[in-house]
C-alpha cells in the first residue's frame, strides 16, 4: 500500500498536506480543490485506504460526543512515531493529549520531547494501545501508560471466524468485544 510521502512525492505537495486532505480538512486548511483532486486520485490509483483504527476512533468519539480527532496515518515504527509527533504538534500546538495506536510510535515520540525539552506528563499526556506488560513502555523514561490489548484472545477469535469462513459458515457475531486494561504509568498517570 501506497504512503503518505510516497503521495506526497507523486503530487509535489507536502506530507503534511497529503495527511489533510485524507483527512477531510482540506477546506478548513484553504487547500486548493485541484491539489485535493490530485492527492486522492493518486491515493485511488495507487491502492490507499484509510486506517481502520483511525476510522473506528473517529466513529467511537462522535458517539461520545467529542470532537473529531486529529488522525495520522505512519507506520508503526519508531521513526514514525517520532515524524507522526513532530507533524501533530506542528500542525496543532494546542494538543495536550495523545493516544498512539502502537508503544513503539510513543516510545518512538519521547525523542521529540526530549528534543523540545517538552515536559511528560506536565505539558503533554500520552496513552498507547500495548500488547504486554512487560514491553518497551515500560522500559523508557518516561515510561508510557498503555490500553492492553488482549492478543492472545484476539487471535483465538480470528481464527474461529476463518475457521467459520473456511467451511462456508457465517460467523455468529458480526463484531466481538474483548476486555482490555488500563496500566497507568508516567506518561498518562491517572485516567478521568
Amino acid at each position: 500500500m501506497i504512503t503518505i510521502k510516497e503521495i506526497a512525492k507523486l503530487a509535489d505537495v507536502s506530507p503534511s498536506t497529503v495527511s489533510i486532505v485524507l483527512n477531510n480538512k482540506a477546506k478548513e486548511r484553504s487547500i486548493s480543490e485541484e491539489t485535493v483532486a490530485r492527492v486522492w486520485a493518486i491515493a485511488a490509483e495507487n491502492g490507499y485506504r484509510p486506517n481502520v483504527r483511525t476510522v473506528g476512533l473517529r466513529v467511537k468519539c462522535a458517539d461520545a460526543g467529542m470532537n473529531d480527532p486529529y488522525a495520522y496515518i505512519t507506520p508503526a515504527t519508531l521513526a514514525g512515531g517520532y515524524e507522526a509527533t513532530v507533524q501533530a504538534l506542528k500542525e496543532h500546538p494546542e494538543i495536550g493529549s495523545i493516544f498512539y495506536a502502537s508503544d513503539i510510535l510513543a516510545v518512538g515520540s519521547l525523542r521529540y520531547f526530549n528534543e523540545n525539552k517538552i515536559n511528560v506528563p506536565q505539558d503533554i499526556e500520552f496513552i498507547a494501545a500495548g500488547n504486554y506488560e512487560d514491553s518497551w513502555s515500560e522500559c523508557v523514561y518516561p515510561s508510557i501508560s498503555v490500553v492492553r490489548l488482549p492478543i492472545e484472545e484476539m487471535a483465538a477469535e480470528c481464527l474461529r471466524t476463518l475457521h467459520e469462513l473456511m467451511n462456508y459458515r457465517t460467523p455468529d457475531n458480526n463484531s466481538i468485544s474483548l476486555k482490555t486494561s488500563y496500566i497507568a504509568r508516567m506518561s498518562s498517570p491517572e485516567m478521568s
